[in-house]
């Protein structure tokens, strides 16, 4: 485990509390996933036939697209990251008219 540099455990180095990360964290990872997705199919398409064969020109392409799924699937799923986004997002904002 790494430790933790920051001697204020509420805030990161950046003065942001990290209760305000979850909703950006979870956009951020919706966007990789779907960019990582995009990345594969168009590669696909680039490659044709051969990115569906394991071995050859389109070995790495064949992986990648196999790939996408499993990659996203651990951090949950993007239907899930995006209500997170907007609970934490619709929380903060009512905080805020509160304050």
């Amino acid at each position: 485990m790494v430790p933790n540099p920051n001697p204020n455990p509420n805030n990161n180095p950046q003065g942001v509390p990290q209760s305000n990360m979850g909703g950006p964290c979870a956009l951020l990872k919706v966007q990789g996933s779907a960019t990582f997705e995009f990345c594969a199919r168009e590669a696909s398409q680039i490659f044709g036939g051969s990115s569906i064969v394991k071995e050859g020109r389109g070995k790495i392409v064949e992986r990648m697209y196999r790939c996408v799924r499993s990659c996203a699937i651990p951090g949950g799923s993007e239907e899930i990251l995006r209500d997170l986004a907007i609970r934490t997002s619709d929380k903060q904002m009512s905080s805020k008219k509160t304050s």
